[in-house]
């Protein structure tokens, strides 16, 4: 009787532990695209621009620069690891719960740049039916999250091919 109870535990915690790439742990919940923004802020024309990676979960990902009147839209993939290291670090921040806030309007430096991004959870369960979550961080935020959201940032600004950046510098 043990070694069956051993057995259906083993089982059990085999079968619970098992994540998929993007999974949320505990739920049917699934990070399916993470949306980067970033833009220059309140600059002269000239030096202004802004660029969104999109990053969907089967590791495609889209690339738009947006400088004065050029646009560039490159399309680019990375790895499941990738992918899921990127979750990773999303799901650790503590910013899955979306109840980061955004400073007050008067310590937000003016015409600084900005970067924020929004993620879209899909619940994989076939039996309810509902729309995908969305949660939106937003730019300038609390300093508990500022170390977190720009190790998140960085990595994936490092996901972009170096091809797409040199391009940008033109």
């Amino acid at each position: 009787m043990k070694i069956l109870l051993v057995i259906s535990l083993i089982f059990f915690l085999n079968f619970n532990c098992m994540n998929e790439i993007g999974n949320l742990s505990d739920s049917d919940e699934k990070l399916t695209l993470i949306e980067y923004n970033f833009s220059s802020g309140a600059i002269s024309p000239e030096y202004q621009y802004s660029y969104k990676v999109l990053i969907n979960s089967d590791g495609s990902c889209v690339y738009s620069l947006h400088k004065g009147d050029d646009n560039l839209t490159e399309m680019f993939s990375i790895s499941n690891q990738k992918f899921a290291e990127l979750s990773d670090k999303i799901i650790s921040s503590g910013i899955m719960n979306g109840n980061v806030a955004s400073l007050p309007s008067g310590e937000i430096p003016d015409g600084s740049a900005s970067e924020w991004i929004v993620l879209l959870i899909e619940n994989t369960n076939p039996d309810l039916d509902q729309p995908p979550k969305k949660i939106e961080i937003p730019p300038h935020v609390e300093k508990k999250f500022e170390a977190s959201l720009n190790e998140i940032y960085l990595t994936i600004k490092n996901l972009i091919p170096n091809e797409i950046k040199k391009r940008d510098e033109k």
